[in-house]
């Protein structure tokens, strides 16, 4: 026995955009390279969220469906350059600090958005997605208590009745991080390099939170609260020969 799965190929989904590009290209030892998306992306379904699927409280309404993508970035920027060491005229000093090549990449962008659900099937469909309705200020964005969302904003459905909480309504967190690489080749002989590298990401170690975990309902203790983060620092060592 197997499960079946049901999707539905109808849906609609608009997507708007405006990209700005700004680029110094590599010369005096330095290129920067700079881009920032605004972008809309409204959908009565998505890869998360097919008619049918994990997150619909009513397949059979699309406009009841209808809301954010679940991959929607509002607003992404992306800072990246090279700077690179001269070559100095002292062996020694050139040696040591010649040729090392610096790359950071900086990214920042809104928050994903995602929905909550009720825990209980008030709206009698047998499906138990029905998300609830929202009575005041949803939020409360706490990141020292991990209280994102306020939990006495939302009440359940009226039975017989769907939620009033659109999908895909609700924001998370931004998203702040800072990557970095340090190399250098070294000069063997004609046709052979040795590389080092050291790569960084998250370097500054910066707690880029989860979405309220996407299983949370109002039934249970933790709803709104941030349970997890993107990734912590990591730090990696290569080295690369070319012959």
């Amino acid at each position: 026995m197997s499960d079946i799965y049901q999707a539905d190929d109808g849906a609609n989904a608009e997507y708007q955009g405006l990209l700005l590009k700004g680029e110094h290209r590599f010369s005096n030892h330095y290129s920067i390279l700079a881009n920032y998306t605004w972008a809309h992306c409204i959908s009565e379904a998505d890869a998360e969220g097919d008619l049918g699927g994990p997150q619909t409280q009513n397949p059979y309404n699309r406009n009841g469906e209808r809301g954010n993508c679940g991959f929607d970035l509002r607003g992404t920027f992306n800072l990246t350059f090279v700077v690179q060491s001269p070559h100095f005229v002292n062996p020694w000093t050139n040696r040591l600090l010649g040729n090392w090549q610096l790359a950071p990449i900086f990214s920042i962008h809104s928050g994903s958005w995602f929905s909550v659900v009720t825990g209980t099937d008030n709206s009698l469909t047998g499906i138990g997605l029905d998300r609830p309705n929202v009575a005041g200020n949803p939020y409360v964005r706490n990141t020292n208590t991990l209280q994102w969302l306020n939990p006495s904003a939302f009440v359940p459905n009226a039975v017989g009745t769907f939620g009033s909480l659109g999908s895909d309504s609700l924001l998370g967190p931004a998203f702040f991080n800072i990557d970095a690489a340090v190399s250098r080749r070294f000069n063997i002989k004609e046709t052979q390099q040795l590389e080092l590298r050291f790569e960084f990401f998250n370097i500054t170690n910066h707690v880029n939170f989860n979405v309220p975990n996407l299983d949370t309902n109002l039934q249970d203790p933790t709803f709104g609260q941030l349970l997890g983060d993107v990734a912590p620092r990591i730090l990696q060592f290569a080295v690369k020969y070319t012959f």
